[in-house]
């Protein structure tokens, strides 16, 4: 986020204004002292000209999900 925020040459201020948050917010996101919610990220994302793509991929070693506990 940072560096295609700093790419762009904007200031948090204007992502801020971008994306519909405020400027504190961003701060808190570029520091990692926030966890976004996914309609934040997107906004971001989009603000910033960028495709968010999440995704859940098998791990790399061998872990069977346990099954839910029956009620």
């Amino acid at each position: 986020m940072y560096d295609r925020r700093t790419e762009l040459g904007w200031s948090q201020r204007q992502l801020a204004e971008a994306a519909s948050m405020r400027q504190p917010h961003v701060s808190r996101l570029e520091a990692a002292r926030s966890l976004p919610s996914l309609d934040v990220l997107r906004r971001v994302a989009e603000a910033l000209g960028t495709d968010l793509t999440v995704s859940l991929a098998p791990r790399t070693t061998d872990h069977t999900p346990s099954k839910p506990a029956e009620e």
